[in-house]
């Protein structure tokens, strides 16, 4: 009886991969999102959550984002290594460090620099934030 349970979730899961894989790779071309400005401070302890969970979600929505770029107005080193090490899976990352009296002018400089005319801003205070952050994103409409 366990094998046969077993063998039912295998063949589920099976089918939910074939099913992603050709909805992702069988469409004419990605649907890529306007790039998002993302502020946080002292956001160490959720901030690879937030990405991870953000991946995932675009991934299964076959969305993909071109530039996110996560501006840290504590500027702590923590933060700074996990996105490091989180940037080489995941390329559409740019760490900014900042400080809170220039959060602002920085948040400026980078959306006057914008490689694209669209730019989401959003400013997450804590972990309760990410699931409210991550289904604004993935609502957004392509370019």
């Amino acid at each position: 009886m366990l094998a046969v349970i077993t063998a039912c979730f295998a063949l589920y899961g099976a089918l939910l991969l074939i099913w992603q894989v050709w909805h992702r790779f069988m469409r004419p071309n990605a649907a890529y999102l306007p790039a998002v400005i993302v502020v946080v401070e002292q956001s160490d302890e959720w901030i690879e959550w937030f990405i991870r969970k953000l991946s995932l979600e675009l991934y299964a929505l076959g969305k993909e984002v071109l530039d996110i770029l996560i501006v840290d107005t504590s500027a702590s080193l923590e933060t700074s290594l996990i996105v490091s090490r989180l940037q080489q899976s995941y390329h559409f990352i740019t760490y900014v460090p900042s400080a809170k009296d220039r959060k602002w002018s920085d948040v400026e400089a980078l959306l006057q620099t914008a490689r694209q005319p669209q730019t989401l801003l959003i400013e997450l205070h804590d972990k309760s934030d990410v699931h409210q952050a991550v289904h604004m994103i993935s609502q957004l409409r392509p370019r």
